[in-house]
């Protein structure tokens, strides 16, 4: 199993466990804030990440956060980059895991 499935496979898991809570919008944002995006982080410490593995976990979390516990990728409602976007430019504040893993890959030079 390469580290991408793993990662993948581990974020799908822990949403999975979650999902059988119905979180409001509030909570489902903060879940994403803190443990899945933890769990990138982690990984993104010690691997660069590729663009792929980026994508799939963003789509997981847009997923997550627009239609709960289903996961499906047809009700967002904002586009993830704007969702992205720090809270005083009037988004929800999350941080954009391309730059995230660009930063961290400064750090393992």
């Amino acid at each position: 199993m390469s580290k991408i499935t793993a990662l993948i496979s581990r974020i799908r898991a822990r949403v999975a466990s979650w999902t059988a809570r119905h979180f409001s919008f509030a909570g489902q944002l903060q879940f994403i804030s803190s443990v899945i995006y933890s769990i990138t982080n982690f990984w993104m410490s010690a691997y660069r990440l590729p663009n792929k593995c980026i994508h799939e976990t963003n789509s997981i979390c847009s997923a997550f956060l627009w239609s709960g516990p289903v996961l499906s990728t047809q009700k967002a409602k904002i586009a993830w980059s704007d969702v992205c976007k720090p809270k005083d430019e009037r988004s929800l504040g999350l941080r954009n895991l391309t730059e995230a893993n660009r930063v961290s890959c400064l750090k393992l030079i």
